[in-house]
């Protein structure tokens, strides 16, 4: 492939120390034998550049762009899976000339289902001190931590659901309200596609005004009516997405997001606004790593900073390596970058939300394009915002 690229990026060294190996091992692969791979990987990213063609909006382009790499970076991958599958399972039926073959030569079984689950399941995976493993569950991790904020919320005081949060002009009262919209966006998303789609057509229109509307409707409730609802749309999100194969796409806003990125990014919603409620109410919070998926969508979702700014990202990725609340090391990306962020996992999830300023919080950066990133890194889609200010 005749690419412009520049040869001490650590892709590109990456790609010379794999195909070294493969010579190492004499397995006769060299570069022409990676030209489907590149091909494949070309129009990925035309794909990718695409999507900023057309759009709206800036942020509305970054989201795109975003979903399209997050849903195309997986797939070679997959589709290397399912190939091996087919080919094995063709390779080793054939041995020892059909039915009158032994066991003893080969033992062949039926594919269980389960099997054939993951071949089509892509799991998002981090290092954990050292070796990568699958993330936990994160359908289960959305419902206690849903459970633990609906919970606190209850008993609250007529004086506390009126207490100011750090949103402008938002109390305790609006977070929750906000909470249960995008609970109910969730649950149409997995139950009912037509309704989705027109539910959800005032925020593809306008974002802001559309999340407004849908906002005052639930701040207008009565309180009991307020936890109520939010208690019924969240079980049925949970509910909803916990029946999807991870990698089962469904509708939302931008474009349709694999199950699990989705329950994802409404983790990351009650993280964010679950932190706004206890600073509002002065209340400690104790974190476990299931805070894994927010970290883990918050570098999966790097570029969106810049896109939302109308900036360009870095082409080099960043290596990131965060302190779980356990004191596991989990690490995103590829260890010889340049580029790295270094510190505990939860101020990298206050720093992805925005919800705190980085003068605030424990993470360090080598690398000029890392320091910069921490300025203005954003999880989320929609105006970063002013942020909040150093404490």
């Amino acid at each position: 492939m005749s690419w412009d690229v520049d040869t001490g990026t650590a892709a590109a060294r990456s790609l010379g120390e794999i195909l070294h190996a493969l010579s190492e091992l004499g397995t006769g692969i060299h570069r022409r034998t990676l030209l489907p791979h590149a091909r494949l990987a070309d129009r990925a990213s035309e794909l990718d550049i695409e999507q900023l063609n057309g759009a709206r909006a800036p942020g509305e382009a970054a989201e795109r762009a975003v979903l399209v790499s997050l849903l195309l970076e997986p797939a070679p991958l997959a589709l290397r899976r399912l190939s091996v599958e087919d080919k094995s399972v063709r390779h080793f039926q054939g041995v020892g000339g059909g039915a009158e073959s032994t066991c003893e030569e080969v033992a062949v079984r039926p594919r269980p289902e389960k099997w054939t689950r993951f071949a089509r399941c892509v799991l998002p995976r981090l290092e954990r001190n050292g070796h990568v493993t699958a993330m936990q569950d994160v359908y289960a991790d959305l419902a206690v931590e849903g459970t633990e904020l609906g919970d606190l919320v209850s008993g609250l005081s007529p004086e506390e659901w009126v207490a100011e949060t750090p949103a402008a002009s938002w109390t305790v009262r609006h977070q929750v309200a906000h909470l249960a919209s995008v609970s109910r966006m969730v649950r149409l998303a997995v139950s009912d596609a037509e309704a989705f789609e027109a539910g959800t057509a005032p925020v593809r229109e306008d974002f802001q005004s559309g999340m407004d509307a849908a906002l005052a409707e639930y701040v207008a409730e009565p309180l009991p009516g307020l936890l109520r609802r939010w208690a019924e749309e969240r079980a049925a999100a949970e509910k909803g997405l916990a029946a999807l194969e991870r990698r089962d796409l469904v509708p939302w806003p931008a474009g349709p997001l694999p199950g699990s990125v989705l329950a994802a990014v409404a983790l990351t919603e009650l993280f964010a606004h679950g932190q706004d409620i206890r600073d509002g109410l002065g209340r400690p919070r104790v974190l476990t790593d299931r805070i894994g998926h927010i970290a883990f969508l918050g570098t999966r979702t790097r570029d969106l900073a810049y896109r939302a700014r109308g900036l360009r990202p870095p082409a080099e990725p960043f290596r990131f390596e965060l302190t779980a609340p356990s004191g596991e090391l989990w690490a995103f990306g590829p260890p010889e970058a340049g580029q790295r962020i270094t510190g505990p996992a939860q101020d990298f999830c206050l720093l992805v939300t925005r919800r705190r300023h980085r003068d605030d919080l424990a993470l360090s950066a080598v690398g000029t394009e890392a320091d910069q990133w921490l300025d203005i890194a954003q999880s989320y889609v929609g105006p970063p915002g002013t942020g909040r200010a150093p404490q």
